[in-house]
């Protein structure tokens, strides 16, 4: 559970922080499962401008410091945009009259293939991704309705407009988009977009 990683890093005060460059034949102390308590957040508003909703079981103003969990939506209003930070800190600058559903830190595979759930899905409007190269993750997935997005180190805009479409442009670093069975990746100073049913450019 990749939620549980702090009390592994209390433990072994030696790691130093993340990402760590394990050797074979180190011993790690792995504590004892804690008690359950709160899970911690997946996500949290590092920022809100303006008119911003947070949907969970009822929709209400988010603030910044709000936490984000799996299934919870941000939605943003005219003029209005919002920061979103997640457990890696990576960050999701969300524009507005945009809908984003996170995903969380969930993780999948599939048989020997390294298959990575979305973070996010990004519903309809635009969003900035931007994620370091020093995190130790490979890439900030995001969903949308018709395509599959991946922000590598680096910063990406991603959006969706009325009929679908998803346009990826790379402000630094490298990113893919990936629909139909084809995928693109999209370096630096560059873009592409996959409409509904088809390909990306």
């Amino acid at each position: 559970d990749s939620r549980l990683v702090d009390p592994i890093h209390e433990a072994n005060p030696g790691l130093g922080p993340p990402p760590h460059a394990l050797a074979p034949g180190k011993v790690l102390k792995i504590p004892p499962k804690p008690a359950p308590k709160v899970a911690a957040p997946d996500a949290k508003l590092a920022y809100v401008k303006n008119r911003v909703e947070v949907q969970t079981a009822e929709t209400r103003p988010g603030k910044a410091e709000d936490p984000l969990f799996r299934g919870n939506r941000v939605a943003t209003k005219e003029a209005s945009s919002a920061g979103i930070t997640f457990r890696d800190e990576s960050q999701v600058r969300v524009e507005e009259q945009t809908l984003v559903i996170i995903l969380g830190d969930v993780r999948s595979a599939a048989s020997s293939s390294k298959l990575t759930s979305a973070d996010a899905t990004l519903v309809t409007g635009s969003l900035r991704a931007r994620l370091s190269e020093l995190s130790g993750r490979p890439a900030r997935v995001v969903e949308t309705p018709s395509a599959r997005v991946e922000v590598g180190g680096g910063e990406a805009k991603v959006s969706v407009d009325d009929k679908k479409t998803t346009r990826l442009a790379v402000h630094a670093g490298l990113s893919s988009i990936a629909a139909q069975k084809k995928s693109v990746v999209v370096t630096s100073g560059f873009g592409s977009r996959a409409d509904e049913g088809k390909p990306p450019t």
